[in-house]
């Protein structure tokens, strides 16, 4: 009778022990779980900046396809000037 009780209370506590390091350790399932938000949110972020990409990319490739574009983008942006251009600018009156 004293070794069938001991025996099952070894039994109970190891099930005890694994239960615990199941749902309440580093590597149980509360880590398991966040770390797959984590990833998750990782893959969707990713998502974005491959869609950012793809824009920038046929950004430049429209730049480079079309000269007037890369032209019009200069002039407006760096204030660039032709070659046989002349570049006027007009400041308001002072009072």
């Amino acid at each position: 009778m004293m070794r069938s009780s001991l025996l099952a209370l070894v039994l109970l506590l190891l099930v005890f022990f694994l239960q615990f390091h199941i749902w309440l350790s580093d590597s149980g399932w509360g880590t398991y779980h966040s770390l797959g938000q984590k990833i998750k949110e990782t893959e969707l972020l990713n998502q974005h900046l491959v869609q950012d990409n793809q824009q920038l990319q046929t950004t430049v490739d429209n730049l480079h396809q079309d000269g007037e574009l890369l032209l019009n983008n200069a002039r407006e942006q760096l204030g660039m000037v032709g070659p046989d251009e002349v570049l006027y600018r007009v400041s308001p009156a002072s009072t």
